[in-house]
């Protein structure tokens, strides 16, 4: 495994990890197009068109919100020499700065041709080292730009955090805001007001988006039928499933695990 690599990232509907997670290597995101919430460490962060996103290693975070474009650029901490590992920590902590439009658009070239490096390129590792020092430049020039800002930020409360947690590992049964107030021993509106500070959608919704992830997962990793993998993500019926999952993707279950295993 190289200890660079990027990935690119778009979805046309609400998308969000259902459960915080964290990793050895530095994940850069580069936010092209979207408005998301980036939750890193114990703190939330809005990032919106044209942002970057660092997150160290061993640190949790998790991500959620609408529609979006974005490369995820990972790297392990070998890769780094001084002077990377100086630039990434003059980013850090805050985590989070937004770029201008024309900064974003000299990054993209950058981005794609890191993309398009493959184990067929020549000297493979060597180019992946070399276009990723170029983008550290570049991050270090945006970072000089009296157009680049930190972005809002605000601490999110272990409440959060717990509730979040408590419905990844109860997907499979009936989940609803009464019973996980209850289960915290909170009142429904105090539940419903802390969840809805962090993010721009329901509690409900956000079951409903976390579950769609997991049968994702699931058609992709297992052979189970429909029918198995709504009981497992806690959809009443395999009818059900299908029409929110249709409603979300925009096409069947079946269809998206054909599309991916093809």
């Amino acid at each position: 495994m190289s200890l660079i690599n990027i990935e690119k990232y778009e979805s046309v509907s609400d998308i969000s990890m259902h459960q915080t997670h964290m990793h050895e290597h530095y994940e850069i995101q580069f936010l092209v197009r979207g408005d998301r919430m980036f939750f890193i460490g114990d703190t939330s962060y809005r990032l919106c068109n044209c942002s970057i996103a660092v997150v160290p290693p061993d640190t949790k975070h998790l991500t959620g919100g609408g529609p979006f474009l974005r490369y995820n650029l990972n790297v392990f901490p070998a890769a780094l020499s001084p002077y990377h590992q100086k630039i990434l920590d003059e980013f850090l902590p805050h985590h989070v700065r937004e770029i201008s439009d024309a900064n974003m658009s000299l990054a993209i070239p950058v981005l794609e041709e890191l993309l398009s490096i493959d184990d067929s390129t020549p000297y493979k590792d060597e180019r992946l080292q070399s276009v990723f020092g170029y983008i550290i430049f570049k991050i270090e020039e945006f970072l000089k730009d009296p157009g680049t800002r930190e972005t809002s930020r605000k601490p999110v409360p272990i409440t959060v955090y717990r509730i979040i947690e408590y419905i990844n590992q109860h997907l499979a049964e009936p989940l609803s805001l009464e019973k996980i107030a209850k289960h915290f021993n909170f009142s429904v509106p105090y539940v419903r007001k802390q969840f809805q500070s962090y993010y721009k959608y329901s509690l409900g919704n956000y079951i409903l988006l976390a579950r769609i992830e997991e049968v994702k997962k699931l058609l992709v990793s297992t052979d189970l039928s429909v029918t198995e993998i709504a009981k497992r993500c806690g959809f009443s019926s395999s009818n059900y499933l299908c029409l929110m999952f249709k409603k979300k993707e925009n096409i069947s279950p079946l269809t998206y695990r054909k599309l991916k295993l093809t």
